[in-house]
């Protein structure tokens, strides 16, 4: 995969996300992105309020993205612990969750 990647690349990453969410979301996750450098992805999560079990959550998230690759992918997460306002990450990247605040 090179540098740029297709939109079909990003659609598939994003349902890929998507799936790998669900039952992961608690209260407390403000908003999961995704992002990418090169040719790694980045997800980037934002919780309100720092926690165990969502920091937990997402290393499972992330592992299951992983296993939903069709081939060998470089990834990497982020996470932020914000409770103010949150602003929408510039393009190309992507809101895959976002809660109403």
């Amino acid at each position: 995969m090179g540098a740029e990647a297709t939109l079909e690349q990003w659609n598939l990453q994003h349902i890929a996300l998507s799936q790998a969410l669900l039952g992961v979301i608690s209260p407390n996750f403000r908003m999961a992105c995704l992002d990418r450098e090169g040719d790694e992805w980045i997800i980037h999560f934002t919780l309100e309020r720092e926690d165990t079990t969502d920091r937990e959550e997402i290393d499972d998230a992330v592992t299951q993205f992983e296993a939903l690759q069709d081939h060998a992918i470089t990834c990497r997460a982020e996470v932020s612990v914000n409770a103010n306002a949150l602003d929408w990450p510039p393009p190309p990247a992507r809101v895959v969750f976002r809660r109403r605040d």
